[in-house]
């Protein structure tokens, strides 16, 4: 397992996010691999449908910057990642964070 680094901007995205939203949301992490950690620089908010218990995005769109993915399941209580998340999230991205 990768130690995964924050850089205050990215902090500041993720604090926003979730004083700033009531349902799911997903992120994408942009940064590098540097001293074998990995360095997560900013977030990339998709446009995404999102709900109490899900989120959809509408267009992925690539960057030579994407390290991985975030989400939240913001209130739901759940501290780990769901069935659909392995499915669907987890497989397609270098790193997952929940």
């Amino acid at each position: 397992m990768q130690k995964v680094v924050l850089h205050p901007k990215a902090i500041r995205q993720i604090q926003l996010l979730v004083t700033q939203t009531t349902g799911e949301w997903l992120a994408y992490l942009d940064g590098q691999e540097r001293e074998g950690s990995i360095w997560v620089m900013n977030l990339r908010i998709p446009p995404q449908i999102a709900t109490g218990g899900s989120v959809d995005v509408e267009e992925y769109v690539d960057s030579p910057d994407h390290v991985g993915v975030m989400h939240s399941h913001h209130t739901l209580g759940m501290n780990r990642f769901s069935h659909t998340d392995e499915e669907y999230i987890n497989g397609n991205h270098p790193m997952s964070l929940l």
